[in-house]
Order: structure tokens, then C-alpha cells, then sequence
């Protein structure tokens, strides 16, 4: 063993998957005779988060200790609280994780529950936190002391490469950094990833100098840098400064080397999957190398394809070469679904690479992200269905012309509506992207997009809202004006979870603060109707519903809902439905009657001894329709 590849907490939109990034540098490594050990923290985080004694004290809003307690109606607490209820949902009869979202169950909730431990700030603002007596640092170490790391005391290492592929996974990856140094001080570290490629030079220095646990910092593709630098590790000749795209400590300042080309991804060795992190999944889902950059390259939001620097923008696969991987990784691990590592599957590799799969015949499922393309027709979507393809996740944005002409988008709302239609009609899911906000956006414009959206709504499997956000390295954010917005603090940062230290603040006048916040609300109503449809949430409410108003007999659907006393009443939030609802204190009362008289009972049961019967049958039809109320077995 030379080498340990560590997939750092926290990404809770990949909880139950297996992050590719450390496949395909295993891979790499392996071809040239390295022995590597690959640890999935992100996984393991999420199986502590499960334990019943985790669970227990979350849903008490007890988080971390001596960090945040949280209101017993907070939605991190809420989420906890039902995952109690139906954590073994989340697993199956093996004991295989069933936390991937597209799973029936209430998995999502998961990526709810660890908000608080999620981390998103410039890396001066998450140095500052780790230098101070700060109980999330404290909580993240107890994690890493419970967590099997004994692997990398006990195997024959000389390097660790720990790739931080997601701006929240920063934080807790500079905390693993200091602890695996901890444990095998003559251990080489070697921190990259995506978050590293965004970074600006000042921050990798920050984080060198701040950090000697580090031994270097490598940006852009890692392949060719890691394989040199473990080279270097097991010869005990340490020169990191010699290679190309590695940041080091040289002389008492940081070397900034220039990278190098990216490999030729025809050429690059298949993916490496650890047989038992594969194992530990319930239908894992596998990621295969297919392009690096985006074959389009011009939206002008998008930060992606400033990744690979040093190498063409834009670098492609054989169809050939793709399907002989995913051949090797279905008879090696018995999996069945596939995911391609593409920014946009381009039309003429998907029509090629279907009819290859279909030609030899490989059983399996497939989904990629694409992009909405003239030369998408029906027979691409016909052969893409055929051969596998359940799923595409597509960056649609909007469905006004004026503002997908001015981001750069290559499609038309006709365009958009045409690619929805066709594909579905093939019987492939679509999961759609929105950003309700884009520069300049009117309410008008934002609530028409929404219309014509509602009017599509029979073709979306799933639909995902991320509020507009300027990056540094887009084209927005390095020519802001040309997009109608203007930067309000050169310095300042902010940002959702993905990496505060590309964000821009800016100041858009195309709608007021309220106004924003009443869109972003609208559509993500919108999504969570669709989206809970998706699940299969809420399946044979209807009948219920029918019976339970006929009289029948009624239970409360405990397992579904939570409900939570408020100051001015109740909140009651179903995980099925994901409706939440603020009703009025006389609710509890109720509701506590229904749970003492038995397992099931009647309206007339309920409204014995009531006031108002009135009152009692217009709020038990509110449960009703809520789900909170079902009819009994």
C-alpha cells in the first residue's frame, strides 16, 4: 500500500453515492503499480449522522456539544426527527445504504439534518475558525477519532491525496488535514480537487502558510500531478516544486507552479471502485469519465469549464473507449447503473454511444447532464432510451428568450419545450435545473417563465431552484456590467454552498429584495409539487382521503408527519408531501385527543365533548387533506 485517496465530509447531495473523484485517480495510480487505499469520509458521516444517539440528540436541537441548540421547530431538527421514525427505510434487508435521493424514502431529508454541520466561508473566515475554540472543529475531530481512519496507522503509506470536490467540504477537509498529520506525521498530504482549481493564488498561500500539514496544494487535472508526486513520496525524493500545476513551501515562500496538460481521456486507465465501498450501497450508481470542459463553453454563469486550465477547453471520449469502461466496471462490480462525467453529453456521442450499447448488449441504466440541443431528436432520445438512459439532468434555467439570449444559453423557450416533450415522450426522466433570478430578471418575466414552466409540468421528473449567484471565474463575474449588474463589494464574498470564495456581492435592480424572495418562493412551491410526485409520495392519498371523509375510520400518519407546538400554535411538516403548514393552536388539542383514543378512531369519536362540532369537522377535513390524517386499515 502507497498511497491513501480520502474523500472528505461534507456533501450531503452525494449521501449514498460514491464520488467518482477517487476512482479515477485510483486508477491512474493503480496502472502505474501504486497500491491505493480509498476512504469515503462523506459516507461514513452520513452513517454516524444515522445512529440512533446522533439522531436522538438532533432531534432535540442538540447539534454539537457546546455548539448550536436548535429550536425544537427547526427544520434540521424536524428532518432528524422523522428520519428516527423511518430510519430503517434507509437501509435494506443486507444493510445497504439506501440514502441517494432517488430513492422512495425520506433520504433528503438527511442533506436537511446536517445543515449545521456545513460550513461555506472564505478561507481566511474557515482559518480563523480552525485556529479558534470553535466546537464544530472540535466536533469534526471526535468524528475523524470515531471514524475508521486505523487504516492509515497500520498500512505501508507514504502519500494522502484528499480531493475536496465541493466548496463545503473545504472546512472539514483542513481540519482532516492537521489530523491525519496527527496520526502519520511522515505521511505526505496533498490537498486538490475542483474547490482548489477556483481558488486564487493568495488563498492557496494562505492556506500553505497557515497549514504546514500540507505538504502541497494541486489544481486542475490531478492525474498526472498526484502520480509524480507519489512517485516522489515512495522514493523519498520530495521535490513537489518540479511539478507541474503543484503549489508548495520552498525556501521560505510558496512556488506557484504552471500545470501541465491534462491526459488524453481516450488514454486514461478505467476507473478504479473500491469493491467494498461499492458493496456498502444499495444499487450504487458508478461515474465514468466522458469529457472534461463543455462542448457549448459559453453560458456566461458558469465557472465549470474554468477547471482545466492548461489543457483545451474542451476534451471528448470515443464512444469505443467509453462503452469498453463501462463494459469492464458492469462485469467487475455487477452494477447496473451508470452516471457519465460530462458537463453536457454532446448529441452525435450519445447516439453512438447508445446504439454500442445496444449493439452489445450491456444491461444497465445510465443518466448524464446535457444541455437542451437542436440536434437532440427523437431518434437520439429513442436509441438513448433503449440503451439504458432513465435519466437527464438538464441545465434549462428559464424559459424567457430574452435571458437566455443574454447569459449565452444555446437554446430558445421553443427549444426548451420541445427537447422536454421529446424526451419524455422516449421515456426518460428529466430533471430540470432553475435559476428564477438571472441577471436583470423582472417579477413579469420571472412569473411568466413560471407559467410556461407549470404548463410543461406533466414532463419534469424532478425540478431543482438555485437563486442566481455571480462567480469570479464566470464571464459574469469578470465582466458584470456587459450583464446588467454591478459588483457592491469588490472583496466582500458570499455565497450558497458551494464555495464562498468565488462569489461575488452584487446589486441587480431587476427586482426589489421582496420581490426576489416572493419568486424564489413561488418556484420553490413549484419544485416541491413536482418533486414529490417524483418520490411517489402521497401514493393512494386520494382513496384515502375519499374514505376517511365517508366516515370511515382515520389514523394519525405519525410516521409521515412531525408536529411541533409554536408560540402561536402548531407546525406540522409531512416528508411525503413536504408540505409544511402553520395551523391554529386549536390543532394540538385535537390531535392529542386522536392519539389517546387508540390506534384509529371516527369524526364522532373526536368531536365527543366538543364545543364546537363545526370547528372540530372543519379541522379534521384539514388534516385530512394535509395527510396528517389517513384512513385507517
Amino acid at each position: 500500500m502507497s498511497v491513501a485517496l480520502i474523500f472528505p465530509p461534507i456533501v450531503s447531495s452525494g449521501f449514498g453515492s460514491y464520488y467518482p473523484s477517487l476512482a479515477v485517480l485510483a486508477g491512474t495510480l493503480a496502472h502505474a503499480g501504486h497500491h491505493v487505499l480509498q476512504l469515503d469520509l462523506n459516507e461514513l458521516l452520513a452513517e454516524h449522522l444515522l445512529e440512533p444517539a446522533s439522531l436522538a440528540a438532533a432531534a432535540n436541537g442538540r447539534f454539537f456539544c457546546g455548539g448550536r441548540h436548535l429550536e425544537h421547530s427547526d427544520m434540521s431538527a424536524v428532518a432528524a426527527r422523522l428520519l428516527a421514525k423511518n430510519r430503517a427505510q434507509l437501509f435494506d434487508r443486507l444493510g445497504r445504504h439506501r440514502f441517494s435521493e432517488r430513492n422512495e424514502t425520506p433520504a433528503y431529508l438527511l442533506s436537511v439534518m446536517a445543515r449545521p454541520y456545513l460550513v461555506d466561508v472564505p478561507v481566511a473566515q474557515a482559518l480563523a475558525q480552525l485556529r479558534a475554540a470553535d466546537p464544530l472543529v472540535e466536533w469534526y475531530r471526535a468524528f475523524f477519532r470515531a471514524v475508521d481512519l486505523g487504516a492509515l496507522r497500520e498500512r505501508d503509506l507514504s502519500l494522502a491525496g484528499i480531493s475536496v470536490a465541493m466548496g463545503p467540504q473545504l472546512f472539514p477537509a483542513l481540519i482532516l488535514c492537521e489530523f491525519v498529520k496527527s496520526i502519520r506525521p511522515d505521511l505526505r498530504i496533498v490537498l486538490g480537487g475542483p474547490t482548489m482549481s477556483l481558488m486564487r493564488e493568495w488563498e492557496i498561500e494562505m492556506i500553505l502558510k497557515a497549514l504546514p500539514a500540507i505538504d502541497t496544494i494541486v489544481r486542475y487535472d490531478g492525474e498526472q500531478p498526484l502520480l509524480a508526486l507519489a512517485a516522489q513520496a515512495r522514493a523519498m525524493a520530495w521535490q513537489p516544486h518540479r511539478v507541474a500545476g503543484a503549489s508548495c513551501p520552498r525556501d521560505g515562500r510558496i512556488i506557484h507552479q504552471p500545470p501541465g496538460p491534462g491526459p488524453a481521456l481516450n488514454r486514461l486507465p478505467f476507473a478504479s471502485y473500491d469493491p467494498d465501498l461499492v458493496g456498502k450501497l444499495n444499487d450504487p450508481e458508478l461515474g465514468v469519465v466522458q469529457t472534461r470542459g463543455c462542448y457549448w463553453g459559453r453560458c456566461a454563469y458558469c465557472d465549470f469549464v474554468e477547471l482545466y486550465d492548461g489543457s483545451p477547453k474542451f476534451r471528448g471520449r470515443t464512444p469505443a473507449s467509453f462503452v469498453q469502461e463501462v463494459s469492464h466496471l458492469r462485469s467487475l462490480h455487477d452494477a447496473r447503473r451508470f452516471s457519465l462525467i460530462t458537463e453536457a453529453i454532446p448529441p452525435s456521442f450519445a447516439l453512438k454511444f447508445s446504439e454500442l450499447a445496444i449493439e452489445q448488449g450491456l444491461d444497465m441504466k445510465w443518466g448524464s447532464f446535457a444541455m437542451v440541443d437542436r440536434h437532440f431528436d427523437r431518434r437520439h432520445f429513442e436509441a438513448m432510451a433503449r440503451s439504458g438512459c432513465d435519466h437527464l439532468v438538464i441545465g434549462l434555467e428559464t424559459m424567457n428568450d430574452r435571458l437566455l439570449k443574454l447569459v449565452h444559453k444555446y437554446a430558445s423557450a421553443d427549444d426548451n419545450a420541445r427537447f422536454l416533450k421529446e424526451a419524455h415522450a422516449a421515456g426518460i426522466a428529466l430533471y430540470v435545473n432553475l435559476i428564477p433570478d438571472l441577471p436583470t430578471t423582472t417579477h413579469d418575466e420571472a412569473m411568466d417563465s413560471l407559467r410556461r414552466l407549470e404548463e410543461l409540468e406533466e414532463f419534469l421528473a424532478s425540478v431543482a431552484i438555485f437563486p442566481f449567484e455571480a462567480t469570479r471565474s464566470s464571464q459574469i463575474g469578470r465582466s458584470p456590467e456587459r450583464y446588467g449588474i454591478t459588483v457592491a463589494d469588490p472583496t466582500g464574498d458570499s455565497g450558497q454552498a458551494t464555495f464562498a470564495s468565488n462569489h461575488l456581492r452584487i446589486v441587480d435592480d431587476g427586482m426589489s429584495k421582496d420581490q426576489r424572495a416572493a419568486v424564489i418562493e413561488r418556484y420553490t412551491a413549484f419544485a416541491d409539487r413536482v418533486n414529490a410526485r417524483r418520490r411517489g409520495m402521497g401514493r393512494a392519498q386520494d382513496g384515502q382521503r375519499g374514505q376517511a371523509i365517508q366516515g370511515g375510520r382515520i389514523r394519525v400518519a405519525v410516521e409521515d408527519n412531525d408536529i411541533t407546538k409554536t408560540c402561536s400554535g402548531v407546525r406540522i411538516f409531512n416528508w411525503r408531501t413536504q408540505n409544511r403548514w402553520d395551523g391554529p393552536a386549536g390543532l394540538q388539542p385535537l390531535v392529542e385527543r386522536a392519539a389517546a383514543i387508540g390506534p384509529s378512531f371516527t369524526r364522532d369519536e373526536l368531536a365527543v365533548g366538543a364545543v364546537r362540532a363545526e370547528s372540530v369537522a372543519f379541522l379534521v377535513d384539514e388534516l385530512v387533506r394535509r395527510d396528517v390524517f389517513v384512513a385507517a386499515p
